[in-house]
């Protein structure tokens, strides 16, 4: 009796043992499972850009025409033409989608813009520049400065000229709008205020191969051509691969040599 009793005993709390089991079996299968929350990953900001190009590009001519002047390049290491300008286009998308998310920074409308720059669309490289020089907190000078190349290249050389201006005074440091107003007052015919302008670039940047080059074009233009052959020789020896350097130089002597044979 007493071992029955001791058995009906142990089985009951077997029992009771195995429905608490299965309550809690129950109960864990009907919790939702919930993830922690993971924040979305932070994009890169596009940094501001180096200068954009100023006026001025080599004459493929085989006679000579003109002296050409070397501005401000960015460097994009990309030899394929179509594929540059494809890569390009892409970069305008993103730029826009930029712009949508977040209206009010300057930074993707100065990026767009030498994008756009760089597709020669120079309109709308102005407007995105003039976009940024607005949003801007404070006022950029490599902005001003890129405002004067877009003017420059549509030929708007006293809006070109007064954004330079512009630039110079926000960083009288900076030799890059100094060298690119000096272009632009060559291109207007006014070679002696363009080679003040380039001499005080050069005190600047002394070691800036294309400051050298522009100063020998402003003495081609005032006939010193013995003197602008000394400029295209400092620009060379500074860097032997500037082709403007090498095509001025042969220009310059090119005359040199017709002024010599008219005086004889």
């Amino acid at each position: 009796m007493n071992r029955f009793y001791f058995f009906l005993k142990k089985r009951s709390l077997f029992v009771l043992f195995a429905f608490v089991v299965n309550i809690l079996i129950y109960s864990f299968s009907q919790q939702e499972y919930k993830a922690d929350d993971v924040a979305d990953p932070k994009g890169e900001k596009l940094s501001e850009a180096s200068a954009i190009a100023a006026p001025g590009t080599a004459s493929s001519s085989v006679a000579p025409k003109t002296e050409a002047s070397s501005g401000e390049l960015i460097n994009t290491n990309i030899e394929n033409v179509t594929e540059r300008g494809l890569r390009y286009q892409a970069a305008i998308k993103e730029y826009t989608q930029s712009i949508a998310l977040s209206p009010d920074d300057y930074v993707p409308y100065y990026n767009r813009g030498i994008a756009y720059f760089q597709l020669k669309d120079y309109v709308n490289a102005l407007n995105d520049f003039k976009k940024a020089d607005l949003l801007a907190k404070e006022q950029d000078v490599e902005v001003k400065n890129n405002i004067g190349v877009a003017y420059a290249r549509q030929s708007k050389y006293n809006e070109a000229l007064k954004a330079y201006d512009e630039a110079i005074k926000l960083d009288p440091s900076n030799y890059k709008p100094y060298n690119n107003k000096g272009i632009v007052l060559n291109a207007m015919g006014r070679p002696e205020e363009a080679l003040k302008i380039l001499e005080e670039a050069i005190k600047l940047n002394p070691a800036e191969s294309k400051l050298y080059n522009n100063k020998g074009v402003s003495l081609s233009q005032l006939h010193q051509y013995v003197q602008a052959v000394e400029e295209y020789n400092k620009s060379l020896k500074l860097d032997p691969y500037n082709h403007n350097a090498y095509n001025n130089r042969g220009i310059a002597l090119a005359k040199l040599e017709r002024e010599i044979a008219n005086k004889d």
